[in-house]
C-alpha cells in the first residue's frame, strides 16, 4: 500500500507502475491527492497576515523549517489540521504554517487580491500593528506620481514613503519599453 500525500496526481500511478515493473504484483495506491475539496471546500487559497511566518516539514512549531512567508504573500492551501495549514508558497516550497498566520480565501478573493500590479518594500516599514520586512510584496491600491498606496490582506491600505517602495513593472509597460 502506497500512502502519504501529493499534489501531483500522476505520482500515484507512477509509483504503482514502477513497483509492478520490479515484480511487486499486489500494489494499491492510497495516497491523498491535495488539495482535497472535501476538506477545504472552496477555500484552497490564502495570504499570509503575519509580518513573517515560518513553515515547517510537519505540523509542529519544533519541526524543521521549510521556508518563510512574508506579510501579504499569496499561498495555495493544500491541507489543514487543527492549528496548522499545509501551504505551497509563491516560491514553490510547501510547509505547515500556523493557521492564525493565514487568511484563507476563495478563488475569487484570491484572484482579486493577486490581480493588481505589485510593489515591493525596499526597506522595513513600521505600521501601527506590525513591522513589514524589506522584500514584502503587496498589491498596489493606487498610484499617483510618487505616492503609492498598498493594499493590506485585510482590505485596508497604507502609504509607505516613496523611497521605501518600488512598483514592479507589469507586462504592458515591459512590452512598451521593448518596442520603444
Amino acid at each position: 500500500v502506497i500512502g502519504g500525500m501529493t499534489n501531483v496526481p500522476s505520482l500515484c500511478n507512477w509509483f504503482t507502475d514502477v513497483l509492478r515493473c520490479v515484480g511487486v504484483p499486489d500494489v494499491r495506491c492510497a495516497m491523498r491527492v491535495l488539495p482535497e475539496s472535501s476538506s477545504l471546500g472552496d477555500r484552497a487559497f490564502g495570504v499570509c497576515i503575519a509580518p513573517m511566518s515560518r513553515t515547517f516539514d510537519r505540523p509542529d512549531d519544533g519541526a524543521v523549517t521549510q521556508t518563510e512567508l512574508l506579510y501579504g504573500e499569496p499561498v495555495l492551501v493544500l491541507d489543514g489540521q487543527e492549528h496548522y495549514l499545509l501551504v505551497q508558497a509563491a516560491d514553490g516550497y510547501w510547509g505547515w504554517v500556523r493557521r492564525d498566520a493565514i487568511r484563507v480565501m476563495t478563488r475569487e478573493e484570491y484572484n482579486a487580491y493577486t490581480a493588481p500590479r505589485q510593489a515591493v518594500l525596499l526597506h522595513d516599514v513600521d505600521l501601527p500593528d506590525a513591522r513589514l520586512r524589506a522584500g514584502t510584496r503587496l498589491p498596489v491600491a493606487s498610484l499617483s506620481g510618487n505616492n503609492v498606496s498598498l493594499r493590506r490582506p485585510d482590505g485596508g491600505t497604507f502609504e509607505p514613503a516613496a523611497g521605501d517602495v518600488h512598483v514592479i513593472d507589469d507586462a504592458e509597460s515591459v512590452v512598451t519599453r521593448v518596442r520603444g
